[in-house]
Order: structure tokens, then C-alpha cells, then sequence
């Protein structure tokens, strides 16, 4: 896989699920299935797995893919969308005075 290909479709299903982006009643990650399939050959297939075992593969090859990333996007910075009483300004003050 080129770097950064993961953490992108991991990206674009959060950023689907957290702004109600969904055209239909559900979310199919078909694609970042194919693409955990490719990289841990375990989860070929659609025989049932361990959920945590999934969950730590998932977050052992995102890192990995992360960290071949060569050129690094700048961060943006935004507020949650689980957040939304706070903004930036007023979470960082809640943090330091607490």
C-alpha cells in the first residue's frame, strides 16, 4: 500500500459518520476492509473475528501507515463536533485551569 492510503479511508468514514453525512441508513467501509484484508491476511474473508483482535490490528496498521507518511499534512485546527459548547479557546482555558 502507498503511505497514507489507511489513514485516509479511516479519515473519510470518521469524517462521514461525525457530520451525518450518510446517504443512505448505513456506512459500508468495504474499501478499508479491502485494504486491512491486504495488509493482515487473517481478516480475509467474512468469517467472524475478535472484535478487540480487529480493533488492535486496525490501530497497529494505522500507525504504521502513518509513520511511512513522508511529507506530513500541516494540522488543522478545529473544534470537535462532539465538542460543540466549547470552542477552541474556551476547551484550552478548561484544560489549563483545571
Amino acid at each position: 500500500l502507498k503511505p497514507g492510503v489507511l489513514s485516509s479511508e479511516f479519515t473519510r468514514l470518521v469524517h462521514i459518520l461525525s457530520n451525518n453525512e450518510i446517504d443512505d441508513k448505513y456506512v459500508c467501509p468495504e474499501y478499508l476492509k479491502a485494504l486491512i484484508e491486504h495488509v493482515r491476511p487473517e481478516f480475509k474473508g467474512n468469517e467472524q473475528h475478535d472484535c478487540q483482535e480487529f480493533t488492535q490490528a486496525l490501530l497497529d496498521e494505522l500507525n504504521c501507515d502513518l509513520k511511512r507518511i513522508e511529507k506530513k499534512p500541516k494540522a488543522k485546527s478545529v473544534c470537535s463536533p462532539l465538542l460543540p459548547l466549547f470552542c477552541k479557546k474556551n476547551l484550552q482555558s478548561l484544560i489549563i485551569h483545571t
